[in-house]
């Protein structure tokens, strides 16, 4: 896996439990190490040196946001207001749209962005990664996505913790009083959250 440019990656489909994540540098030489313990699921720093060994860290664990309203949007610019979605379910998705599989959740959300919008549902993407806000603009532009879409400003890092993120794509469902029904699932399975969230 190669990083972006400030250095962050995701690792999807791993199980629960701990796990260690090995790095190096391929461009420096003499080239340079790093080997970490984390959670999945977790946010872990890893510090590559020449002195290779275990790099300390914090691990910070995203909580769970099921059963809880949902965090304010002060620090994320998004043309969406909470009065966009009153008395509808929302879908919010978190994405780094330079990854490919986040880049395929929302081409794939936008194909259904209809069939959702009649079940009474509201979608929203928000970019996490840092990243220009006119690139952001010109693919949502070219690739003529029908949601609004947003990014967030300032801690990157501190708002996906408030929101439960734990890796990207990150897809969280709320009810029509915005509390957070299902999180983290797969689009192949919206279906089945909409249809348990509209029996309870």
């Amino acid at each position: 896996i190669r990083t972006d440019a400030q250095g962050r990656f995701v690792i999807d489909g791993i199980c629960k439990g701990n796990i260690q994540i090995y790095a190096h540098a391929r461009d420096r030489s003499p080239v340079e190490y790093g080997l970490v313990g984390t959670a999945a699921g977790s946010e872990a720093r890893i510090v590559i040196s020449k002195n290779f060994g275990t790099q300390e860290t914090s691990i910070k664990e995203s909580p769970s946001l099921v059963g809880k309203t949902l965090p304010d949007m002060n620090n994320i610019t998004i043309d969406y207001t909470p009065e966009h979605a009153e008395e509808k379910m929302l879908l919010v998705c978190f994405i780094d749209f330079e990854q490919r599989p986040s880049r395929n959740r929302i081409l794939q959300l936008s194909k259904r962005a209809q069939e959702v919008k009649a079940k009474g549902i509201v979608v929203i993407a928000i970019q996490a990664s840092k990243t220009e806000q006119v690139k952001l603009n010109e693919w949502i532009k070219e690739n003529n996505i029908p949601f609004p879409a947003g990014m967030i400003e300032g801690d990157s890092e501190k708002t996906q913790l408030a929101w439960g993120v734990k890796s990207l794509p990150w897809l969280i469902l709320t009810d029509k009083q915005h509390i957070v029904h299902a999180e983290g699932f797969n689009l192949n399975v919206l279906d089945e959250k909409i249809k348990q969230l509209k029996e309870e």
